[in-house]
């Protein structure tokens, strides 16, 4: 509402100063406000993020002190901090995200699929070899197994996880 109306007219005191009461807000739930920060950071230019990227980074960290082990909080920060480019800080909470969730398997999948875009084969081996021992029924990690032994260029790997999933 109000915050938009500040952000369209370019009131970028006005429009920051709206956003830190919403996101300070205890009575609103995170899911709210990381939806309203997935909008922003979807819809808005590549210079608005840029140009306000230390009030946004404070927004982030504020919502993490309020809600520190919030997964939708965590993977929201993962996801800012990755398109900022400060990748280290990108996987430690979409790492620490997997972490509080152990039984979430799209926490797990979220992880595994940043190390595979850091072409972190070996990791991601490693924890997807994990996932698909706490979740034998989910066909994803099998997958993302195979593409991983497929970048290492351990074919042998691929045909025996096909086999092993068939024979389940």
């Amino acid at each position: 509402g109000k915050a938009e109306v500040y952000r369209i007219r370019r009131d970028y005191d006005g429009y920051f100063a709206v956003l830190k009461k919403f996101m300070a807000s205890e009575g609103t739930p995170a899911q709210s406000k990381v939806q309203y920060m997935n909008m922003l950071l979807q819809r808005s230019e590549p210079r608005f993020l840029q140009n306000f990227r230390p009030q946004l980074d404070t927004t982030i960290n504020e919502m993490l002190e309020l809600s520190p082990k919030d997964s939708s909080t965590l993977m929201l920060a993962g996801r800012y901090y990755y398109s900022t480019d400060r990748k280290d800080k990108a996987e430690s909470y979409i790492k620490s995200n997997s972490e509080y969730y152990p039984e979430s398997a799209t926490a797990r999948l979220y992880y595994i699929q940043y190390l595979w875009g850091e072409k972190d084969f070996d990791d991601m081996l490693k924890e997807t070899a994990k996932a698909k021992a706490d979740f034998p029924n989910v066909l994803d990690f099998v997958e993302i197994e195979n593409a991983a032994f497929f970048n290492a260029k351990n074919y042998e790997g691929i045909v025996k996880n096909c086999l092993e999933t068939i024979d389940k």
